[in-house]
């Protein structure tokens, strides 16, 4: 099998050589390129499908090239593009744009009767008493084609919604309530495994699965089929974001492509299948063999204090004798500079525990995270995250 991926990821690389596959890279010109002993070539993936065209084969040499796989959101479009032109099978470019791009996307799930929440376009005659008119306030202002809760603002006041208001993007009424996301594996236009994500703190600790009685996964795993079928998936992985509001579960967005957040080294661990092969399965049309049920609950919680100066990090051996906690890792040390966090996929460390239990995966992400303290200058000891956002996921 010989495989081209749009983007980089560690995991997937691993998986295909794992089955023996070859797997060729096309990075953006803008990220860091991978390590030595990777296939791959510098693309600018706001250029044309051409010059990928050419990259890709440069790469396969005389090989068929039997996949085109998006690793990551960015990916997603260029990827169905890069299929299109080669005349490989997988999603289509419709598709890929309905699941990348925000605004068709709400378009999409509104046409179907999907629930989601109101949302308009940000044009140029926009005017903040009209968006504060149709969508009462909070509200939310995002990028369509952003993730990982970049550039998203959630505005309180008329002031806010002023200083974030930019023609071409998307605002939504806020929706309060709890938020969760629902990872699937689609083959043929079936979803064949699907996972539901409890977010212990949105945006910065995750366990999986959510804790929830077997009708409550039924009416979820519902909503997520609608949604698929809305935006057209036959083929994949899907991570889907709703929320459980007092007026019924809201669809936030649905991402056709793996989800960040750890989610797919938590999947395997608590159901015990390699969820990155399952990935490669799917996306070259095989039927991947998924477990019965599920073997653990799985966390993981993310470590930021901010952006600036660290003077100190303390509590890192204590928070690694925790019952369940089976890592503890933090990659700065004093001196080094941090910076802001802008995105979710942003961290310099994590905690990672495991139980037979949600409730003891829960206590021990939450008790290790009080004890890891990352100082920065002046000196100001500071949590390892602020307060739970409302945006999050992967």
């Amino acid at each position: 099998m010989n495989l081209v991926m749009i983007g980089f990821r560690r995991d997937a690389h691993e998986a295909a050589l794992t089955r023996g596959w070859r797997a060729h890279f096309l990075v953006d010109s803008t990220r860091q390129p991978p390590r030595s002993g990777v296939s791959w070539a510098s693309v600018d993936l706001n250029g044309d499908v051409e010059s990928w065209e050419k990259a890709a084969r440069r790469l396969a040499g005389d090989a068929t090239i039997d996949a085109v796989i998006a690793s990551g959101e960015s990916s997603v479009v260029p990827a169905a593009l890069l299929r299109e032109r080669l005349g490989v099978s997988g999603m289509s470019v419709a598709t890929a744009r309905r699941c990348h791009d925000k605004i068709w996307m709400k378009d999409a799930l509104t046409a179907a009767g999907v629930p989601c929440a109101r949302y308009l376009t940000i044009t140029p005659s926009t005017g903040v008493d009209d968006l504060i008119e149709a969508l009462g306030l909070p509200l939310v202002i995002k990028a369509p084609d952003s993730s990982g809760g970049r550039g998203t603002h959630i505005c309180e006041s008329s002031a806010q919604v002023e200083a974030a208001l930019r023609p071409g993007l998307l605002a939504e009424a806020f929706v309060p309530g709890t938020e969760f996301s629902v990872e699937s594996f689609v083959h043929r236009g079936q979803v064949c495994f699907l996972n539901v994500t409890s977010y212990l703190r949105p945006g910065w600790a995750n366990i999986v699965p959510a804790d929830l009685p077997a009708e409550r996964i039924t009416t979820i795993a519902t909503l997520n089929r609608q949604t698929i079928a809305a935006l057209g998936v036959d083929q994949g992985m899907t991570h889907m974001e709703f929320f459980a509001s007092e007026s019924g579960d809201v669809v936030g967005e649905l991402a056709a492509r793996p989800p960040g957040g750890a989610l797919m080294e938590l999947i395997g661990e608590a159901y015990g299948f390699d969820a990155w092969q399952a990935f490669l399965d799917i996306e070259t049309g095989r039927l991947p063999r998924f477990p019965s049920g599920l073997r653990r609950f799985e966390g993981v919680y993310f470590l930021h204090p901010g952006g600036g100066r660290v003077t100190a990090v303390r509590g890192l051996r204590r928070s690694r004798q925790l019952a369940h906690v089976s890592a503890v890792s933090c990659r700065v040390q004093p001196g080094d500079t941090i910076e802001e966090r802008v995105g979710v996929g942003q961290s310099v460390g994590r905690i990672r525990a495991g139980a037979s239990d949600y409730a003891s995966v829960a206590r021990a992400l939450l008790e290790a995270h009080r004890c890891v303290e990352i100082e920065l200058a002046p000196a100001q000891s500071v949590p390892t995250s602020p307060e739970p956002s409302h945006d999050s996921g992967g």
